[in-house]
């Protein structure tokens, strides 16, 4: 069965229920708790951080579970004869640490920090409807603007036709903050920020032509 216990910090709550399997659902406000399994006086596990999603099946049943926090806090424990059993991945969380493989993010789904539910197809699901071919734009030290915002593009494609090195990004964008060169002959796919405004600026003393096309939802 389901328990809810109310622990006061550093008072020992007994929960005297007997089993033989234990777990922890939830340790409210607390990190952890400290526990301890007993058959009578006689202790059989004892855990000082016991967290949720804790799991413990003895072979002897117990009589007793002793709780025990730090702080103020409400947990929420099974105890049981073994019959029942707890999913203690459902809703946990999960760190990774990812090493030389990048992980791609769709941020039409939300932040990490907040994410979004999605139903039904978004811009970057569905199929392609149209292209976006203006004339080329002439770029110089001063910075200018390579294509407008466009809710409904879903890539876009940059091509620096020549003959200078040319830096693509937002507005404001100036040689000194760069972080995209595009050099004469490059071209530069944009997924994730296609449907922004792109603009461009050359180092003093030089120029380009960037090409685009833009590909529409």
């Amino acid at each position: 069965m389901e328990y809810q216990v109310n622990l006061q910090a550093n008072v020992m709550v007994p929960q005297s229920v007997p089993g033989t399997y234990f777990s922890i659902l939830e340790t409210g406000a607390a990190p952890s708790i400290s526990i301890k399994i007993k058959a009578g006086s006689r202790e059989l596990e004892a855990v000082q951080t016991a967290r949720r999603g804790l799991q413990a099946e003895t072979k002897e049943a117990f009589s007793v579970v002793e709780l025990l926090s730090t702080i103020n806090t409400t947990v929420k424990v099974i105890i049981s004869d073994g019959s029942v059993k707890v999913d203690s991945t459902d809703g946990a969380s999960v760190l990774a640490t990812i090493v030389n493989t990048p992980l791609p993010v769709v941020n039409d789904r939300g932040a990490p920090g907040n994410p979004v539910h999605v139903s039904g197809l978004l811009a970057s699901d569905s199929p392609a409807t149209g292209f976006q071919q203006p004339a080329p734009v002439a770029m110089g030290a001063a910075p200018a603007l390579i294509i407008g915002a466009d809710l409904t593009r879903k890539a876009l494609r940059l091509h620096n036709l020549g003959p200078d090195p040319v830096a693509v990004g937002g507005v404001g964008i100036t040689w000194a903050t760069r972080a995209l060169v595009l050099d004469v002959g490059d071209i530069w796919v944009e997924e994730d920020g296609a449907n922004l405004a792109w603009h461009g600026v050359c180092d003093a003393g030089k120029t380009a032509n960037v090409a685009q096309q833009g590909i529409l939802a």
